[in-house]
């Protein structure tokens, strides 16, 4: 019998085979999001109308498009790490998206001031545990 192929940079990024540890997941998905910080910073910084808009703008939506294929496969895999098929990836976000944010957004706003500040739409203060 063959041995299992070992784990490289082409099976972290492009597949969706196999299982994935907590640390590689969380350093994978940090990698990533720092990627993603670069084009979003340079976005932000971008002056309105300025001649670096359209590049700026071009940047970012290569890197999301780069991105996405390593981020999903990642995704996929660590459901594989704890013995669920990796379609239960997108059966957590599902109901995320279907139900907790139109829930969110018609839920109404508590009345008065509570802990986490005066009214809705400013700042608020944080007091810690008490």
């Amino acid at each position: 019998m063959a041995p299992p192929p070992a784990a490289d940079m082409r099976w972290l990024l492009f597949s969706a085979s196999g299982r994935i540890g907590r640390r590689t997941y969380v350093m994978a998905l940090a990698f990533w999001l720092a990627v993603l910080a670069i084009p979003v910073t340079m976005a932000v910084r971008v002056t309105d109308g300025g001649p670096a808009e359209p590049v700026v703008g071009l940047a970012l939506v290569v890197a999301c498009l780069v991105a996405i294929l390593p981020i999903l496969m990642n995704v996929i895999k660590r459901p594989h790490d704890v013995g669920m098929p990796g379609l239960a990836a997108f059966a957590l976000v599902v109901p995320f998206l279907l139900v907790a944010l139109p829930v969110l957004a018609f839920w109404p706003s508590t009345e008065g001031p509570n802990r986490n500040g005066a009214r809705p739409d400013r700042r608020g203060h944080w007091r810690g545990r008490s």
